[in-house]
């Protein structure tokens, strides 16, 4: 792009792009801030980030818009060629309303890879069944837990390409 070729030409590397929305239940103010070291954080990976506007409660409520507008954010983030990653960093009980406004066409033809957790299960089953495309059940705010030295360590190892870490654990079947 336009864009990517004056970074190049500046010195600088061309960024990948990623997303930030919530599709489920919205953040509260007191979540402002962790989002915006989440942000510092993927912005130190190399990412170039877009938060979506509709993150935050509205009027005391859990959601951040009403279902189709929810979808529009995500859609208009499917729709942007430049983005990579999409990671919604909700969760809770309303993620299935947005599945009528979702245009599996487009988000077919995207490259953008969608990451959540939680009921956002619906939008990775959504995508899988109607698009054959891959999603990540993740909950990419847990790169910021005081614990997570290691999941930042293999969520960088994953962006360089270096290893996938992130993707590789040990399990066993039970019965």
């Amino acid at each position: 792009s336009e864009e990517n070729g004056r970074k190049q030409k500046a010195g600088g590397a061309a960024r990948r792009r990623a997303a930030v929305v919530a599709c489920s239940n919205a953040l509260s103010e007191r979540c402002r801030e962790q989002i915006e070291k989440l942000t510092d954080f993927l912005t130190d990976c190399g990412l170039e980030v877009k938060v979506s506007g509709r993150l935050y409660g509205k009027n005391g409520t859990v959601f951040s818009g009403t279902p189709k507008e929810r979808a529009k954010e995500l859609m208009d983030c499917y729709r942007d060629p430049e983005t990579e990653m999409i990671f919604d960093v909700s969760g809770g009980d309303v993620a299935n309303g947005i599945l009528p406004y979702l245009d599996f066409s487009a988000i077919g033809r995207s490259r953008a890879v969608f990451w959540g957790y939680s009921d956002l299960t619906t939008i990775i089953n959504g995508i899988y069944a109607k698009t054959g495309r891959p999603s990540v059940l993740y909950q990419v705010r847990n790169l910021l837990a005081e614990d997570g030295g290691w999941q930042r360590r293999a969520f960088r190892d994953y962006l360089a390409g270096v290893s996938e870490p992130l993707f590789s654990f040990s399990w066993k079947f039970l019965r």
